[in-house]
């Protein structure tokens, strides 16, 4: 299950409000933990009783309440817009965003969704090192991308 940060978790509900075939009624905000950590739960209540975790259109998981209710899930941790986003740049098509989760930094366009999260374009560990996660971008992107990685071989080891 996929924890987003604040911003992208109320897209993400706002997003699905919108969309007539998820077909919700109800949006309950609930405070739980997940793998260790506090976070959000928004619950979307949805009168599509028939999709599930593993078969739903939106990529999201699903709970169900007794036998006739159900509700997508979207998890939150409102933490992660403090301390992890770093930038936000538009190139083209592409609307990137950067975030850092401890062994470097993933890129992501917030143009294209992919299972009903950002599709990642690329990731640079901590020495440096890219990993792209796209065939074909275009040559901005990835000068953007390579001056990205430099500024993380030029860090001091410990920062």
């Amino acid at each position: 299950m996929k924890i987003l940060s604040k911003a992208d978790g109320i897209k993400k509900v706002k997003s699905m409000q919108k969309t007539g075939g998820a077909r919700i009624y109800k949006v309950k905000k609930v405070k739980t933990n997940v793998r260790g950590k506090n976070i959000t739960m928004y619950n979307l209540f949805t009168k599509n009783t028939r999709h599930s975790s593993m078969s739903n259109p939106y990529g999201l998981e699903m709970m169900r309440y007794g036998g006739d209710k159900a509700a997508y899930l979207i998890p939150v941790n409102e933490d992660l817009d403090k301390k992890n986003i770093k930038v936000e740049v538009k190139i083209g098509r592409y609307d990137i965003g950067m975030g850092s989760k401890g062994n470097g930094i993933t890129l992501w366009n917030r143009n294209v969704e992919k299972s009903g999260d950002y599709k990642s374009i690329a990731h640079i560990d901590n020495n440096g090192k890219i990993t792209n996660y796209e065939k074909r971008q275009p040559k901005e992107v990835t000068a953007f991308i390579q001056k990205i990685a430099k500024g993380m071989k030029d860090k001091p080891k410990g920062v």
